[in-house]
């Protein structure tokens, strides 16, 4: 059934609603949940650089409605399908199933919850008396974003366990020349 062309280019205008409309669940709740998210991070870790894919994924997600609609569904059998899958990141789930792993992770969550407690209660009484320790717990998510990135980017250049671990399958062997 074709649906209406001034409806598919209404929702196309938000990011993922237009693929909903046409009938692909799967592909328009990637396209809301990734927009939906960088927006989310970019506000909650001040990380204003994130912004600028924001008009990359709305045009994507309205050219695509577009596409979408324009397509016949008798020549084209498009399968719904999500457009990031969690699969190609199963060998990342590796590090996080050990117990130190569990443990970093509900510090973290300790640590957030503290964050959004002081955030919505303590905020205003603490920058009344200590303007500058406001200023630095403030920037707290924004500093450890950036130091998780730089630790991550230190293992991705030295190598340190992070390719040998997470990336190879071990009953691979190294590539020797000389055995030829």
């Amino acid at each position: 059934m074709k649906k209406s062309r001034f409806l598919s280019f209404v929702f196309g205008m938000m990011p993922g609603a237009g693929q909903m409309y046409l009938g692909y669940l799967k592909r328009g709740v990637s396209l809301m949940g990734l927009f939906g998210l960088i927006t989310a991070v970019s506000s909650m870790f001040y990380l204003g650089v994130l912004t600028f894919l924001l008009p990359v994924i709305w045009f994507y997600a309205f050219f695509d409605t577009l596409n979408l609609y324009n397509m016949s569904y008798d020549r084209y059998n498009i399968p719904d399908d999500y457009l990031f899958h969690l699969d190609s990141f199963l060998p990342l789930r590796n590090m996080f199933i050990n117990g130190k792993q569990y443990k970093f992770g509900g510090i973290c969550c300790i640590l957030l919850g503290l964050y959004m407690i002081y955030n919505t209660l303590l905020s205003s009484f603490v920058y009344e008396f200590a303007p500058m320790v406001h200023y630095a717990v403030r920037r707290l998510p924004s500093v450890a974003v950036a130091v998780a990135l730089i630790w991550f980017g230190y293992r991705l250049v030295t190598g340190k366990g992070l390719y040998k671990n997470l990336f190879l399958d071990d009953n691979l062997k190294e590539y020797n020349n000389d055995e030829q």
